[in-house]
């Protein structure tokens, strides 16, 4: 936090800087990790029919059936029910924008990051369905999951009508299944990933110091951590720097801060023996990884959309500097 920069972090920021021109010069741009347009596999795991006994009562959807699939080892889902699987292969995909319920319907569904409630590790799904079927558990929660999506995406259902099972099979089972949907996409958005906001250079936030002649001490200017709520980045703070969450009175001087997506901070220290400079390494903690939801296609015009899901934690790199 001194005033002027050291010899040689000028020299870095000069070497720095003639770098990022050449790379301006010559058109070039940094490329994420991990790229959706690249073919990947995709494979069929297996054909999961829907419960028999909703067959049984609804002869309508007695033959119809899924297959669980999966997409560069993540489970991937049909968006389409209304059209045809497609075959094992390599496929591109592209990223789904502008769909907040399907986003969530990946997060926290069935082999999802935060697989949420139902669609849990431990939850037992498969009594409150259909308990006397063959199907397994994580079919049931794949299979919920799949119907969710092709209706979130799509407006296909595939047979699935909430008033139709409430009269059907009574006890509210249509509007039960229905609100394992609505509880999910009550849920937070899980986000796209971390960035700050304020004075910053790419990822990394830039703050520098002046003097406070009320309070006589060093203060930076602010920045904001944009991301979801879940998202943290932690902080390492000499013995005699302090951070201030701003807004509110929250503050901790030395140790490692940790300051959460959407809160606004800086930082003060004293005239007297004051700190360096500082320039962190990557700062990301928990949730800061983008979360992207993927749509993948075979071209053909008869065959469905897959949903799957991509967390890339080369996109969870945030660095700060303070002078």
């Amino acid at each position: 936090m001194k005033n002027k920069l050291s010899k040689l972090y000028k020299i870095f920021l000069a070497v720095g800087m003639v770098f990022s021109m050449c790379f301006n010069t010559l058109g070039m741009s940094v490329v994420n990790a991990y790229d959706p347009s690249v073919p990947k596999e995709f494979t069929r795991v297996k054909n999961i029919k829907y419960p028999e006994w909703w067959g049984r009562k609804i002869p309508s959807i007695a033959s119809w059936s899924t297959y669980s699939c999966k997409y560069d080892g993540k489970w991937a889902f049909c968006l389409e029910a209304e059209k045809k699987t497609p075959a094992s292969g390599k496929y591109p995909a592209q990223v789904i924008e502008n769909n907040e319920n399907v986003r969530k319907l990946l997060y926290y569904g069935f082999g999802g990051p935060a697989a949420y409630g139902e669609f849990a590790a431990d939850a037992d799904l498969k009594t409150a369905i259909c308990p006397d079927d063959p199907l397994t558990n994580d079919d049931i929660k794949y299979l919920l999951t799949h119907i969710f999506l092709s209706g979130a995406y799509s407006g296909q259902w595939k047979g699935f009508d909430e008033n139709l099972f409430n009269q059907t099979f009574g006890s509210n089972y249509g509007t039960n299944i229905m609100n394992i949907y609505r509880r999910i996409i009550s849920l937070p958005d899980p986000g796209n990933g971390v960035s700050w906001e304020g004075n910053k250079s790419g990822n990394r936030a830039l703050f520098k110091a002046s003097y406070d002649k009320t309070n006589k001490q060093q203060v930076t200017n602010t920045v904001k951590l944009n991301g979801a709520s879940s998202a943290e980045v932690n902080i390492p703070l000499a013995s005699n720097v302090t951070i201030h969450i701003a807004g509110t009175s929250a503050t901790q001087t030395g140790g490692t801060a940790k300051v959460y997506g959407g809160q606004s901070f800086y930082f003060t220290a004293p005239c007297q023996n004051s700190p360096s400079n500082f320039v962190s390494d990557n700062i990301c903690g928990n949730g800061c990884e983008r979360f992207t939801a993927l749509a993948i296609h075979d071209g053909g015009a008869g065959t469905q959309a897959q949903g799957t899901w991509n967390m890339d934690p080369d996109d969870a790199r945030l660095y700060l500097n303070i002078e």
